[in-house]
């Protein structure tokens, strides 16, 4: 049997895009980050002593700090906090380093950065105006990036 050129070009798309078709799949039914065709895989590390890295992806583009209450370093609530935060950046493309460190006061504090630019420190309770904020700011390090870069040429 012989196939013609049209039917063997969509036979090797076919056997292309399959796996990237059942990873979206797999995402849109998990909604883990992770089964995203083409994905970075994304690993959280917790280090001991006083200090806690959770490290969201090796490549980030920002830093954020989180001073955590001492009296709720070990709950649960600070893994939600940080995967939510994780989550939020990454829904807008961007990859995050999260530092968390036990906070002196009660109250606790979130600071981001990007290139130059710091947002922050602000209390916990506030920490989703300061994902919009980085937000603009990382864009608009990516665009200046990208002026320089076209400019050096």
């Amino acid at each position: 049997m012989k196939l013609n050129t049209l039917s063997k070009f969509s036979l090797v798309g076919v056997l292309l895009a399959t796996p990237a078709t059942v990873s979206l799949s797999l995402y849109h039914i998990t909604k883990d980050p992770s089964y995203r065709p083409l994905a970075a895989p994304s690993e959280l590390a917790y280090s001991g002593g006083g200090r806690l890295n959770i490290l969201a992806k090796q490549d980030a583009d920002i830093l954020v700090r989180v001073a955590w209450p001492a009296d709720a370093a070990g709950s649960k609530d600070v893994s939600v906090f940080t995967r939510n935060i994780h989550a939020a950046l990454e829904a807008r493309g961007i990859t995050a380093f999260i530092e968390l460190y036990e906070a002196t006061d009660s109250a606790g504090a979130i600071t981001y950065r990007v290139g130059d630019s710091r947002i922050g420190p602000m209390t916990l309770n506030r920490a989703y105006q300061g994902i919009t904020a980085i937000t603009d700011a990382y864009w608009l390090n990516e665009q200046w990036r990208l002026s320089e870069f076209i400019r050096s040429f």
